[in-house]
């Protein structure tokens, strides 16, 4: 999960949600829009509130 630097290894090099839809409850602030932002980033189509 964590790169040799100590950051956060793209999600893309972890799991694929590529063709995979996810709602997100939530993603205004905090930790549901760290979510929405990661799952965008690993290929999930998502819907937010």
């Amino acid at each position: 999960m964590f790169g040799s630097e100590g950051g956060l290894r793209p999600i893309g090099e972890l799991i694929s949600l590529k063709g995979k839809r996810a709602l997100i409850t939530g993603s205004a602030a905090g930790i549901g829009r760290a979510m929405a932002y990661r799952f965008a980033e690993a290929g999930a189509r998502s819907r937010t509130s």
